[in-house]
């Protein structure tokens, strides 16, 4: 029931797919439950537990989840023993893995980013390019590896205050590989191993974590390797066991995901495997083991578990041990030794000091005398060149020889809890009888309550009818206040409406002197934007002579050299001939295009001219008929129809040159835009004459001479650029003192009708 098979896992389609896949994996699914054979057809398997002390980054952040996350809180509670206990045990075991799987990752991309971060800080540091092949992508290629694909990669909880610690952690591949002591412990233990002839399968639970070796150990080592997850395809999946089992030379190492690897395939090719971390099923990591100890393995097997002694991890193992106590008891009918009692399996989400190891002194205990095989073993794979003797390795146990004894029956309830049992139960009688106790008296209490209320009942009807004779009271009362009020309010309307008649009086005088007080400041204003509106007016006809120096000066640097690019006279250099052609015609079109956009310029200057007479016109005649006095048709005089004719009249001239003037900007503002691309095209038309300037070939002309004129003639260039750019601002600056002068001649004539009114 625990296991699955090929077909289960993708490997194994249907009758017409089967035949597809490579032998390379191994025996049909009907023989996979069989695939480990007789014990005694395969050679030796030793499993090791690798215990491992924690980085002060992983002690960090794991203590302050547990004293801050909310997870770990919910977890914690008793109202939310649920769904919280295994998401804050996922996240608790991310930590032992590495600090930054603590991180939360808010969108697909967040990881690949910040493996991305990594890669590109370590720069020419990174070793030898590992070989993936099989179309095993890197973990930062196009987000191949950037999905979760169980639940140890799902982002939880970690909290606000560890995620803060958590971003403070630098993100090189150094210090990625020094913050994690599984990492460290594997970049130490994989060289010794490959050196030594040994191919190793290594599987974790999450993609995350193979990223993290693949990037920080694999491809900076440059060790060879294949990846499966559950990325990957069934077709590709079955070429990288085949390519793993054919290539020996070529490929040490297999990355695998438990989830995945750890089912329905032949990996014989590898004699060492390594589990990054335990599940919490036991017999998924049973499976994957099966991986390479099973029916054509023709070595001893050696199998490494890595546990961050006195963390989750150690916990969740001693579960496991557990559990598989549990198993062979019911299977074997033994009672094999017992390393931990029930009440021992709590205390998930307590704090362990990580060097005290309970877990391993326990394994250890009872198996003394495996122990130095253990370290034999450890040995001849170089654990004294580096990854147990230098750290972070602190022990190692023997796994294999957990149930090879069988202890002595125990009772499961010792004499102790027989006591503790019959204790509580005494306790329990005692509360049946406090609890009856309390019934009873709650009954008399009732009973008075009830006694009360009837009581409060009478008291509250006779309160209703004093409080009906109270409401008619108030009821007249107010009507009473109600009459008194409307001859007070009368009262004081006529008083406020004398008042009102006394303040528009004074309003309308000091709005009169506020009026003319406005007229004087609009005046300063007009005459102000008027002087403006001149300074900006010959600045703009200044900076059009200089455009037209400029010009000057580009049409005689083009006349050094004809259109054929051979020079002119005594001039010392020639130019490619197509450059020269381009120059020529752009320097045409150039000079076009600024004499338009200054005759619109200067159009646009009338227009504006025109429209401020109009508008003036306009507010004259305005100012006529306020003069002359309003009154109805037939009672007004003939001065007051004239005036009103001629507002008329002006207002149409005005309406007709603000048309003009808007046709006018329009013009103007699409002869400055074709100047501009004009001027842009010529100024790369001449860079690209300029550059291709060389000695003149009929006349003897030295570098130096060419360097000056190219220099001559680049200045011309740029100076026109400068010059068409100092007249196009002078324009604007032109274009906005116009329209500050409109506004302001408008305010000004307002305020005279104000004034006037």
């Amino acid at each position: 029931m625990l296991r699955r098979t090929k077909s289960s896992v993708g490997l194994l389609q249907d009758s017409a797919g089967a035949a597809a896949i490579p032998s390379a994996l191994g025996q049909p699914a009907q023989l996979e439950e069989s695939g480990r054979g007789e014990e005694g057809s395969l050679p030796p398997k030793v499993e090791m537990v690798v215990w491992l002390t924690p980085t002060e980054e992983q002690v960090c952040a794991y203590r302050k989840a547990l004293e801050t996350s909310e997870l770990v809180r919910q977890a914690n509670s008793k109202a939310k023993a649920g769904f919280e206990v295994f998401r804050a045990i996922a996240l608790m075991k991310r930590l032992c893995n590495h600090p930054v799987l603590g991180l939360p990752m808010s969108s697909p991309g967040a990881w690949y980013y910040l493996l991305a971060e990594a890669s590109s800080s370590a720069g020419s540091k990174q070793g030898m390019p590992a070989v993936a092949a099989g179309g095993c992508q890197p973990p930062m290629d196009a987000g191949e590896h950037l999905a979760p694909e169980n639940a140890e990669d799902e982002d939880g909880g970690a909290g606000h205050e560890v995620e803060l610690l958590l971003q403070k952690l630098p993100r090189s591949i150094d210090a990625l590989l020094s913050q994690s002591s599984k990492l460290k412990c594997l970049a130490a233990m994989l060289p010794a191993l490959v050196s030594r002839g040994h191919r190793v399968l290594i599987f974790s639970q999450g993609v995350k974590m193979m990223d993290l070796v693949e990037l920080c150990i694999l491809k900076r080592q440059g060790i060879p390797f294949l990846r499966v997850d559950g990325k990957t395809d069934v077709q590709s999946r079955a070429d990288r066991v085949r390519m793993f089992q054919e290539e020996p030379d070529k490929y040490h190492c297999m990355l695998l995901t438990t989830g995945v690897g750890g089912y329905g395939l032949n990996l014989t090719g590898a004699d060492r495997v390594v589990l990054l971390d335990p599940a919490w099923n036991p017999a998924t990591d049973m499976q994957a083991v099966d991986r390479a100890y099973r029916i054509g393995q023709h070595r001893k097997v050696c199998v490494y578990r890595f546990i961050t002694s006195g963390l989750m991890e150690d916990k969740v193992f001693r579960l496991q041990v557990f559990k598989m106590g549990l198993t062979k008891t019911a299977l074997e009918a033994k009672q094999h030794q017992r390393y931990f009692t029930t009440s021992e399996i709590r205390g998930l989400f307590q704090w362990t000091d990580p060097a005290e190891g309970e877990t391993r002194k326990l394994l250890d205990s009872h198996a003394k005398e495996q122990n130095g095989q253990v370290m034999q073993i450890a040995q001849s794979d170089g654990s004294d060149e580096g990854w147990f003797s230098a750290g972070p390795a602190i022990g190692l146990s023997n796994f294999s020889a957990l149930y090879s004894a069988t202890a002595q029956d125990e009772d499961d309830v010792d004499t102790t809890s027989c006591a503790k049992v019959a204790e509580l139960a005494n306790k329990l009688d005692l509360a049946d009888k406090s609890v009856q106790e309390a019934n009873e008296s709650r009954k008399g209490v009732e009973d008075q309550l009830k006694a009360a209320q009837k009581e409060m009942d009478e008291v509250a009807q006779d309160i209703g009818t004093a409080s009906a004779a109270k409401t008619e009271a108030a009821e007249l009362l107010k009507q009473n206040q109600a009459n008194l009020a409307e001859a007070k309010r009368l009262e004081t309307a006529a008083e406020k409406r004398s008042e009102k008649a006394l303040r528009a009086e004074a309003s309308a005088r000091v709005r009169k002197l506020d009026a003319e007080r406005a007229r004087l400041e609009a005046d300063q204003a007009a005459a102000s934007a008027a002087r403006a509106v001149a300074d900006a007016q010959r600045a703009s006809t200044a900076a059009g002579e200089d455009v037209a120096g400029a010009i000057h000066a580009v049409e005689g640097i083009l006349s050094w050299i004809g259109e054929n690019g051979k020079a002119v006279a005594d001039k010392p250099v020639d130019a490619a001939a197509a450059k020269s052609r381009g120059a020529h015609r752009a320097f045409g079109h150039v000079r076009k295009t600024i004499d338009a956009a200054l005759a619109a310029q200067q159009a646009t200057q009338s227009a504006e001219d025109a429209v401020l007479r109009a508008c003036g016109a306009l507010h004259e005649a305005t100012g006529l008929i306020l003069k002359e006095g309003g009154g109805k048709a037939e009672s007004k005089s003939p001065a007051q129809k004239k005036a009103e004719a001629l507002e008329r009249s002006c207002e149409k001239e005005h309406a007709k040159v603000v048309r003009l003037q808007e046709r006018a900007r329009e013009r103007g503002e699409s002869a400055q835009d074709a100047a501009a691309k004009a001027v842009t095209a010529v100024l790369e038309a001449g860079g690209e004459f300029v550059d291709s300037f060389r000695g003149a070939q009929d006349r003897a002309a030295t570098a130096a001479q060419v360097r000056s004129a190219q220099g001559t003639a680049k200045a011309a260039f740029k100076q026109l650029g400068a010059a068409w750019n100092a007249a196009k601002a002078s324009y604007e600056a032109w274009s906005k003192a116009a329209a500050s002068r409109q506004r302001a001649a408008q305010r000004a004539a307002a305020a005279a009708s104000a004034a006037a009114a």
